[in-house]
C-alpha cells in the first residue's frame, strides 16, 4: 500500500530519523542530502542494523526521495514530489526512530544463528529454485502491484492514475532520464518507473510495447531498465526504442527511430557502453516493439523485434559484460532532460503501452 504523508508529518519524521542516526555510531559525521550516495547508504545500513528486514524496504533511492524530492525546504519547486511512500518504508523508518540502541547477541549465539541461516538458504536454493514469473498488468492498483512485488520509482500519483488501456501499463514520455550531462545540474530520474526484483541471476527478460508507440521528437522513448540491488540511478542498463534527429550539416537532417542501449557505471557512460541500432530513417508506424535480454553470469545479450520481424543481427552483435550484478527489472518511458545547449527538449508527452514483463530461468 502507498501512504501519502502530510508535509508536517514528513518533516517530523525526517527530523526524528536524523536525530536517531546522529545519536548512533556515525555521531558527528553529519548528513548532507546533496551527497546522497554515501550519506544515504550509511543511513540505510544503520537502519538495517536496527530494524530486521529493513534492507529490502529502505533503499537509497527511497531515502533520497524522502529527504530531498519531497522536502519543499530543499527541493526546487519544479522537481518537488508528494511525500508518498510504501507502507513497508514508513513502518521501517518509524521502527528505527522508536527503537533504542540495538542489543546484540553473544558471539556464540550469533555463530549458531548464522549457521542456521546459511543452512536455510542452501536448502531453499536446492529444493525451491525460482522458475521465474510473468506480469500481465491486469491489476494496476497500488495494493495489487505491491502484493506482487512491484515498486514505483519517482512516483507521481496523478500521472500514474492516467491509465489508458485495460491489461496494459501506460507509461508516458515525461522529461527525465538516468543518463545526465556533466555539470548540467540535471537530476537522474524517470517518473513512475515501475520495478520488480527479478529473483534469478541467469534468465531471459522479455517485454513488449503494443498499439503503435511512434516517437517522433527528441528523445521520446520507452523500454526496459535493469538495476543493481540498490536500485541505483548510477548503475543500470537501459534499452529504449526512441527517436533522434541527426543534423548532418546545411539543410540535411535525418529522422531516426532506433533502439538505444546505455550502460551506466557510477553515473557515467563511455563510448564503449553506448549502442544504437538505427531502424527507420524517417518515421514509420510500428505496431509492436518487443525486447529480449538474456543475462548469464553478468554477461548480457540484447535482442528486439518490431512487428513480426526479429532483428537477429542485434542478438548476435550486441553483447556486453556487466560491471555489476542485476537484481531488478523495470519498464518506463521518458524524453531526456535537455539538448546539447541545456535547453529543455519540450517534446510532447506520449503514451507507451506495455502489455507484459516476463522472467524465464536459464538454469532449468
Amino acid at each position: 500500500m502507498i501512504k501519502e504523508l502530510t508535509q508536517k508529518e514528513a518533516k517530523k519524521l525526517r527530523d526524528r530519523v536524523l536525530k536517531r542516526f546522529r545519536e548512533g555510531h556515525l555521531n558527528g559525521t553529519g548528513f548532507r542530502i546533496t551527497q546522497y550516495k554515501d550519506a544515504y547508504k550509511s543511513l540505510a545500513e544503520d537502519i538495517a542494523k536496527v530494524v530486521e528486514g529493513a534492507e529490502v524496504s529502505v533503499s537509497t533511492h527511497r531515502l533520497r526521495k524522502f529527504f530531498y524530492y519531497s522536502d519543499p525546504d530543499v527541493c526546487p519547486e519544479d522537481k518537488l514530489e508528494k511525500p508518498s511512500f510504501g507502507d513497508d518504508f514508513i513502518k521501517a523508518i518509524s521502527e528505527y526512530v522508536n527503537k533504542g540502541t540495538r542489543s546484540y547477541l553473544s558471539y556464540s549465539k550469533v555463530a549458531v544463528v548464522l549457521v542456521l541461516v546459511i543452512l536455510a538458504i542452501i536448502t531453499w536454493q536446492v529444493y525451491s529454485p525460482s522458475k521465474g514469473w510473468e506480469e500481465p498488468f491486469d491489476d494496476l492498483s497500488l495494493e495489487g502491484l505491491s502484493k506482487r512485488g512491484w515498486q514505483i520509482l519517482d512516483y507521481d500519483s496523478l500521472a500514474f492514475s492516467n491509465q489508458h488501456k485495460q491489461g496494459c501499463l501506460t507509461a508516458f514520455t515525461y522529461p527525465g532520464g538516468y543518463w545526465v550531462k556533466k555539470d548540467s545540474g540535471e537530476i537522474p530520474f524517470i517518473k513512475n518507473m515501475i520495478v520488480k526484483r527479478m529473483g534469478l541471476e541467469n534468465c531471459i527478460v522479455t517485454s513488449r510495447i503494443i498499439d503503435s508507440f511512434n516517437p517522433n521528437q527528441n528523445w521520446q522513448g520507452a523500454g526496459v531498465c535493469l538495476f543493481d540491488s540498490e536500485l541505483s540511478y548510477e548503475n543500470n542498463l537501459s534499452v529504449f526504442f526512441c527517436y533522434a534527429k541527426h543534423e548532418l550539416g546545411g539543410d540535411s537532417i535525418e529522422h531516426w527511430q532506433k533502439i538505444q542501449i546505455v550502460l551506466l557505471k557510477d553515473g557515467k557512460a563511455s563510448e564503449k557502453s553506448i549502442f544504437s541500432h538505427l531502424m527507420n530513417n524517417n518515421i514509420q508506424t510500428i505496431n509492436e516493439v518487443e525486447f529480449e535480454l538474456e543475462i548469464r553470469n553478468r554477461h548480457i545479450s540484447v535482442g528486439f523485434r518490431t512487428d513480426a520481424n526479429w532483428n537477429s543481427s542485434s542478438i548476435e552483435k550486441f553483447e556486453l559484460n556487466l560491471p555489476f550484478s542485476i537484481a531488478f527489472v523495470g519498464v518506463g518511458a521518458a524524453q531526456g532532460h535537455t539538448d546539447h545547449e541545456f535547453h529543455p527538449l519540450n517534446a510532447d508527452t506520449i503514451p507507451a503501452f506495455f502489455d507484459y514483463v516476463k522472467i524465464e530461468s536459464l538454469d532449468d
